[in-house]
């Protein structure tokens, strides 16, 4: 996800950063997320924006032999700076 996190212009300009917390749910043939929301973190608007469009914009592996085959909830930090 870190190739996808998109800083524009207007976060660089005023300096922006912070830590978004979101979740999502993937099934075990990976691909894209579904269910992607915030659960914490900053409450700067343009932050969480950037990081709903990281997750949304991500393709995800299938999943290991090792994983359940059934979909699975994340919940993961995005830094942006």
């Amino acid at each position: 996800m870190r190739n996808h996190v998109h800083v524009s212009a207007i976060i660089k300009r005023l300096g922006l950063h912070g830590t978004v917390v979101v979740s999502f749910q993937l099934g075990p043939t990976g691909g894209k997320a579904k269910d992607v929301h915030v659960v914490g973190g900053s409450h700067n608007p343009l932050l969480r924006k950037a990081a709903l469009a990281a997750v949304s914009n991500s393709t995800f592996p299938a999943f290991t032999s090792h994983m359940p085959p059934h979909t699975l909830s994340f919940t993961v930090p995005i830094d942006i700076s």
